[in-house]
C-alpha cells in the first residue's frame, strides 16, 4: 500500500503568491485616480484665485449701448468708399486715406488692441501731415494678431459724417490696407 500522506502535503509549490494589500495594483489604481484629481483641482482653484481675469473693457455697458453708433460709422465709411493705406517704417506709422467724399478731419485716433492682453492696448493720435496723410509714433508691438480701429477725434460737423475703419491684422507688417466691404 502506498502512503497517501505525501499527496496531501503541500510544500508551497501550488499556493498563489499573496502580496500585501498596499502593493496590490488595483487598490493603488482606485485610490490614485481620485487623489490625482483632488491635487489637480486644488492647484486650479488656487490659481483661479491668484490670477484675476482682466476685463476686456472697463466700460462694457456704455460700449454695449454705443455698438449701433459704431455700426453706423462703419457703414458711413463704406458709403464714402473710405480706404486707409498704412505704411510702417520702424516705429512710425504713416496712414494715407482715400475717399470718394472729402473728409475734412484734422487729427485721427488709432486704437491698437491686443486680443488677449489688455495691458498691450494702445490709443494713439494720428497727426495730420497734409493731403489726407497722418503720422504717429507707435512703439514696437508684439508679433501676432491685432485689432486696428481708425476714426476721427471730433465729429465732422461740416458734412455730418462720422466714420470708422476697423480691421484685424497680423503684425509685424510693412504695409496694411483697410477697407470696409
Amino acid at each position: 500500500m502506498k502512503n497517501d500522506s505525501a499527496a496531501t502535503i503541500d510544500h508551497g509549490k501550488n499556493t498563489p503568491d499573496v502580496t500585501p494589500w498596499y502593493r496590490q495594483f488595483w487598490l493603488c489604481f482606485i485610490i490614485g485616480l481620485p487623489a490625482t484629481v483632488v491635487i489637480i483641482a486644488s492647484f486650479l482653484v488656487i490659481m483661479a484665485f491668484q490670477v484675476a481675469d482682466s476685463e476686456v473693457t472697463k466700460n462694457y455697458y456704455q460700449d454695449g449701448l454705443s455698438i449701433n453708433n459704431v455700426f453706423e460709422e462703419m457703414n458711413s465709411a463704406r458709403a464714402m468708399q473710405l480706404r486707409a493705406d498704412i505704411r510702417i517704417d520702424n516705429e512710425t506709422w504713416i496712414v494715407t486715406l482715400e475717399s470718394a467724399t472729402p473728409l475734412g478731419s484734422d487729427d485721427l485716433k488709432l486704437d491698437l488692441q491686443h486680443p488677449f492682453d489688455s495691458d498691450l492696448d494702445l490709443q494713439l493720435t494720428l497727426q495730420n501731415s497734409g493731403k489726407q496723410s497722418y503720422i504717429a509714433k507707435v512703439p514696437e508691438l508684439s508679433a501676432g494678431r491685432w485689432y486696428i480701429d481708425i476714426y476721427p477725434i471730433l465729429s465732422n460737423e461740416k458734412t455730418g459724417l462720422n466714420w470708422r475703419l476697423k480691421s484685424v491684422e497680423s503684425l509685424p507688417s510693412q504695409e496694411i490696407t483697410i477697407m470696409m466691404h
